[in-house]
C-alpha cells in the first residue's frame, strides 16, 4: 500500500528485537523526599525550586528568604495554591516540549528538560519484558498474525457472512480470511 512497512510509513522503529524496561523516577534526595507527599501542591521540586521564583517576582525581588515567603503566604492563605499553579507554568515553560513543533526550535527547552531529569530526579530501572530461566533478557518478537485477533464465537454466530481470520480456529466457521494477503 505504501511501498514499505507500516513502521516505515509512520516513521517509528519496529518493536521486534527491542525490550521495554520500566523506569521509576522520584525526587532527588536533596529535596528531603518523602513518599507521603501526594497532594497536587506538595511536589517538592516545584515547592523548592519554582515557588520561590514566583514569590520573588510577585514581590519585585530577585530572591526571597524563607521568612519572606512565610509572610507572603500568611498574608493571604490562598496565595499558596495560585503560586503553585504559576510555579508549574514556569517549570513547563522552561522544560516543556511541544510535540507539534520542530525540536530544533526548542533546543533550550530540550536541554532544560534533560537537566531537570538529570539533576532533580533519581532513576531506577525495573525489570520490564521477561527473562528466561537463566535470567537472560528476552526480546520482543511479534509475528504478523499477532496483530489480527480471531473473532469470538458470539461474533461468528451473529454474523454468518463474516469470515474468520486465518490461524484462528472456530467451531462456527473455518479460518478463511487472511488479512496479510494482498
Amino acid at each position: 500500500m505504501w511501498g514499505s512497512s507500516t513502521c516505515d510509513f509512520l516513521g517509528v522503529k519496529p518493536l521486534n528485537g527491542q525490550r521495554r524496561e520500566n523506569l521509576v523516577f522520584r525526587a532527588d534526595d536533596k529535596y528531603d523526599y518523602d513518599a507521603s507527599w501526594t497532594t497536587w501542591n506538595s511536589d517538592p521540586i516545584i515547592n523548592q525550586d519554582y515557588v520561590p521564583k514566583v514569590v520573588a517576582d510577585a514581590l519585585g525581588k530577585t530572591t526571597v528568604t524563607d521568612e519572606e515567603m512565610k509572610a507572603f503566604f500568611e498574608a493571604i492563605p490562598t496565595r499558596k495554591d495560585s503560586c503553585f499553579v504559576e510555579a508549574r507554568k514556569l517549570r513547563d515553560a522552561q522544560c516543556g516540549i511541544d510535540l507539534s513543533k520542530n525540536f530544533s526550535e526548542q533546543s533550550s527547552n530540550m536541554t532544560n528538560l534533560k537537566n531537570f531529569y538529570l539533576y532533580n530526579l533519581i532513576r531506577k530501572e525495573r525489570k520490564g519484558d521477561g527473562r528466561d530461566s537463566g535470567h537472560n533478557d528476552l526480546f520482543i518478537n511479534f509475528r504478523p498474525k499477532y496483530y489480527f485477533l480471531g473473532l469470538s464465537s458470539g461474533a461468528q454466530t451473529a454474523n454468518k457472512t463474516l469470515l474468520q481470520t486465518c490461524c484462528w480456529e472456530s467451531q462456527y466457521a473455518a479460518a478463511s480470511f487472511d488479512p496479510l494477503a494482498e
